[in-house]
């Protein structure tokens, strides 16, 4: 078929240039054609006519119907209750602690923690003067201190009428208290420092002997300790007399004086012997003048 084509094509050109009046009438000799050998075709595969594939319809799903989703409901915000700007919280009741009664002439024996405390209640007439002391075991730090008596008494915010805390552990703590009016009291006894067990001792300078003096004199008296056991005295002025107590050793030297207050105050001191030990009290008046007073001496048991 290429051959053909060939040789058609160059036909139609000799047939042009026989049309043509050259310029020249000199012939143009054509060159004999090259036979041109037909390429082989390549062998020609059987053409696969493509089977049909069925066309299968869906089959269609059962309709189910819709079911709902749970859509999370968020929990409502609670929405707080306004506090009317009157309002004022309530503060909680503060536990009382509870009181031991405890009158002149008593003595009581306890134990305290490190920071704990002591309540006791008693009854003051005024202008009676009352002796409070403390013994403490050789660990415990003691203080004393009086307030009003009160039903909703807190140690930790009541304000003392009368407090002491002069000692270190071990050693006793000694207060007069002189209430202005007749009315009950709290005494409270609390471990300052250290633990372990005390001894409250009260005492009343009516529980002892009247004395007298006169004018630029003195009135001395004898005690003998029990052993190593304090010695506890009270002088407390009839009046307006200013006290003074002197106290000396079987030699005649002097061991101390009490002579803290002024006129009309009571005057207290005690002795803390080492063993069995004889001493002279002297009890006079300040300025010489005469005077009255109650006067207690105790030697502990």
């Amino acid at each position: 078929m290429i051959k053909r084509f060939l040789l058609l094509a160059f036909l139609l050109l000799a047939a042009t240039a026989c049309r043509q009046t050259p310029a020249e009438p000199t012939p143009t000799l054509l060159p004999e054609p090259t036979a041109v050998a037909e390429p082989a075709l390549p062998e020609v595969q059987p053409t696969v006519e493509p089977t049909a594939i069925p066309t299968v319809e869906p089959t269609p799903l059962p309709t189910a119907e819709p079911t709902a989703t749970a859509t999370a409901v968020p929990e409502p915000t609670p929405t707080p209750t306004p506090i009317p700007p009157t309002a004022t919280a309530t503060p909680t009741a503060t536990a009382v602690p509870t009181a031991e009664t405890i009158s002149p002439g008593e003595s009581y024996a306890g134990e305290l923690a490190n920071g704990g405390s002591q309540l006791f209640s008693f009854g003051g007439r005024q202008f009676q003067p009352l002796l409070f002391f403390a013994e403490a075991t050789a660990d415990l730090n003691l203080s004393l201190a009086v307030y009003q008596a009160d039903a909703a008494f807190d140690p930790a915010t009541a304000v003392p009428l009368a407090n002491v805390n002069f000692s270190d552990a071990g050693r006793p703590e000694i207060m007069v208290f002189s209430p202005n009016t007749t009315a009950n009291y709290f005494l409270l006894v609390q471990a300052e420092a250290g633990s372990g067990s005390f001894t409250l001792h009260t005492f009343d300078a009516q529980q002892g002997d009247r004395g007298t003096l006169a004018a630029g004199s003195a009135n001395e008296y004898t005690v003998v300790s029990n052993g190593a056991r304090p010695v506890v005295i009270l002088a407390n002025p009839v009046g307006q007399a200013d006290l003074i107590i002197r106290v000396t050793g079987a030699d005649g030297a002097l061991i101390g004086e009490a002579d803290f207050g002024g006129p009309g105050s009571a005057e207290a001191f005690f002795l803390l012997p080492l063993r069995t030990t004889t001493y002279t009290i002297t009890i006079s008046e300040a300025t010489g003048a005469a005077a009255a007073y109650d006067q207690l001496i105790v030697p502990l048991e």
